[in-house]
């Protein structure tokens, strides 16, 4: 998987995850108004030629810590489960 920097600016992130479908930038979406997010949102603009374009907006905090945040309470919450269903 690469990560592309779309646009990048004080409040706002905007990123191009390659090889990747509703998944993940559907989990990284919800799991970044726990961490902080104003808003975030994902599109594609084809399902079968484009990228997911995730996008999120934080006024007060930094939107890289966002998804940095996000990202891994998705790590803690996979470790769980895995422990609970073993």
């Amino acid at each position: 998987m690469n990560i592309k920097k779309l646009r990048s600016k004080k409040d706002l992130l905007e990123i191009e995850i390659e090889g990747e479908e509703h998944a993940l930038p559907n989990l990284l979406r919800d799991e970044a108004y726990s961490a902080g997010a104003d808003s975030a949102a994902y599109k594609i603009e084809h399902p079968t030629t484009s990228n997911p374009i995730l996008k999120v907006i934080s006024k007060k905090k930094d939107p890289k810590k966002v998804l940095l945040d996000a990202s891994a309470r998705i790590t803690k919450l996979t470790k769980e489960f895995q422990q609970k269903f073993k």
